[in-house]
């Protein structure tokens, strides 16, 4: 598709060709994912990914399962791209533990060290929130965050 064409409409996707040259892990050191898709929506980037390996290991006693439990999605915001918000769509697995001694019997697939646990946004887009809220009042660094496309709450 012409880039022209691609402007013109409102959901525009890269091209696939661009989206497989381009993983996770450019962006993220020691991210365990893969882009499936890329597009843009009201001014925001969205990116759809999946883990890219076919196992995952228990965060609790380190034992290795290649038996998947069930998938969910999982939304991470992240700084933002060329003046966009960018939203990270994860595809994600949980697993069943295989250790029998181990208390836990699923665990969720980590995707790297850049996206935490429960966490809603990514580390550099907390790092950037805790310093603005460290060198303004609340107001004013909430103002700043929004003018530069960060989403403060979800």
């Amino acid at each position: 598709m012409p880039i022209m064409e691609m402007l013109l409409h409102k959901r525009r996707f890269l091209p696939l060709n661009l989206v497989r040259t381009v993983s996770l892990s450019s962006f993220y050191p020691k991210s365990e994912l893969e882009i499936e898709s890329v597009d843009i929506i009201d001014n925001i980037v969205n990116i759809y990914a999946h883990g890219s390996l076919e196992h995952g290991f228990c965060p609790y006693c380190g034992t290795k399962s290649h038996k998947v439990h069930s998938r969910y999605i999982r939304h991470v915001y992240d700084l933002p791209i060329l003046g966009k918000s960018s939203v990270l769509h994860l595809r994600m697995r949980k697993f069943f533990c295989m250790n029998p001694e181990c208390k836990y019997r699923t665990f969720a697939e980590q995707p790297g060290i850049e996206i935490f646990r429960y966490r809603r946004r990514t580390r550099r887009c907390e790092i950037v929130q805790y310093r603005n809220a460290l060198k303004h009042s609340s107001n004013t660094s909430h103002k700043l965050l929004l003018g530069q496309g960060i989403c403060l709450s979800s």
